[in-house]
């Protein structure tokens, strides 16, 4: 269960579950039900800040089983029709002549004056919140972690996809995907 960023990591060192997670959980401000899904799918014991390791491993094999049987049980049910959000700003579909006829790094659209330093990146979609900052090098800062692509970005914002499209900029003609950038770009050269 991923909720702790590596600043956290390095705060906790060696301190046990009981001593860090009531103020993490604390500082995160997860709605209940949130964090209830979170611990169910995480097979997490409610008990687990307290338990010693080998108390908490047999009770996590049992409700990580219990979780497999019930994705199991979802997906033979004919029911079943997963929900995807739909993104909140859906980019452009690309056409060939659109696509780049080089490999553009992400450095060189502030060198070209289509982004500066500190132009602020949201998500296109709107399940993720991230923000990130273009710093002085061109690469992404999310939080105190620096990127080097879009898609190491994106990544690391828990989205998974392709980062010149899953990130807008913002820009004095408002805002524009990196990847409507990146063209731009390429039609200059």
């Amino acid at each position: 269960m991923a909720l702790l960023e590596w600043s956290d990591n390095i705060a906790i060192s060696d301190q046990a579950p009981a001593q860090y997670w009531p103020a993490q959980l604390a500082a995160k401000g997860l709605p209940a039900d949130v964090m209830a899904r979170q611990l169910y799918l995480h097979a997490r014991p409610e008990e687990w800040p307290s338990m010693d390791y080998d108390t908490f491993l047999t009770a996590r094999r049992t409700l990580m089983a219990q979780v497999v049987r019930d994705a199991f049980w979802q997906l033979e049910s004919n029911s079943y029709r997963p929900v995807y959000s739909a993104p909140s700003v859906v980019p452009e579909q690309r056409t060939a002549g659109r696509l780049p006829s080089r490999r553009i790094k992400l450095s060189e659209l502030p060198d070209a004056g289509l982004i500066s330093a500190g132009t602020v990146l949201t998500s296109v979609w709107e399940e993720h919140e991230q923000v990130a900052v273009v710093d002085e090098q061109g690469r992404i800062r999310i939080d105190e972690q620096i990127h080097d692509t879009p898609s190491g970005a994106a990544n690391a914002a828990g989205a998974g996809t392709n980062g010149w499209t899953f990130w807008l900029a913002d820009t004095p003609e408002g805002q524009v995907t990196l990847a409507d950038l990146r063209a731009a770009l390429s039609e200059e050269d």
